[in-house]
């Protein structure tokens, strides 16, 4: 019984393993823009993003413009899944902290804010900017661009501001605002 047990246990992992790996195609830009991935091939209009499954591996990838000019062409290595930044857009990842009794003066101490300034506000927040010539970042945030970065996180028992936990959230930077409006508003 115990072997059996086992096997499913690795057969699962190893199905885990062989998957695909979340990709997020997008394309910040101000044109369409045509994408062949392998034999697939994607049209990822301007403003827009295609989120897909890749398996884990190198993939060509060819970008090119609806006049047919071939814009990147590449080949990537996939392991957990990541950004194809299309179009040279600014991205940042977000950090940010969920404790049942959180304070500013306890955020800042954990945290290390700095000044972001979209327009004519100022977000106090930890951050980090993605190199915007980078056309393939792997991930290692938590949240990716369409998953809401959410107000509470469940599942841990927190004790006060003795326990805490870190999450991270990969936003394109023009939609900045609107996230930490959502993520923020009751």
């Amino acid at each position: 019984m115990i072997i059996v047990r086992w096997v499913l246990i690795l057969s699962c992992c190893w199905l885990l393993t062989a998957c695909g790996s979340n990709v997020d195609l997008d394309n910040a830009g101000t044109e369409a823009l045509r994408v062949s991935i392998g034999d697939q091939l994607h049209l990822v209009e301007a403003g827009k993003r295609v989120a897909l499954s890749l398996k884990k591996g190198a993939h060509h990838i060819q970008v090119k413009n609806l006049g047919g000019q071939v814009v990147k062409d590449t080949t990537i290595n996939v392991v957990k899944g990541g950004l194809i930044n299309l179009a040279g857009g600014e991205y940042l990842v977000w950090k940010d902290i969920f404790s049942p009794q959180s304070t500013v003066a306890f955020r800042k101490q954990l945290l290390n804010t700095q000044e972001l300034k979209i327009d004519q506000t100022v977000y106090d927040i930890e951050y980090a900017m993605l190199p915007q010539n980078q056309f393939f970042v792997e991930q290692y945030w938590d949240y990716r661009l369409d998953e809401p970065f959410p107000k509470t996180v469940h599942g841990w028992e927190l004790e006060g501001d003795n326990m805490y936990m870190f999450k991270t959230k990969l936003v394109r930077l023009d939609e900045f605002k609107e996230v930490y409006l959502q993520s923020s508003s009751e």
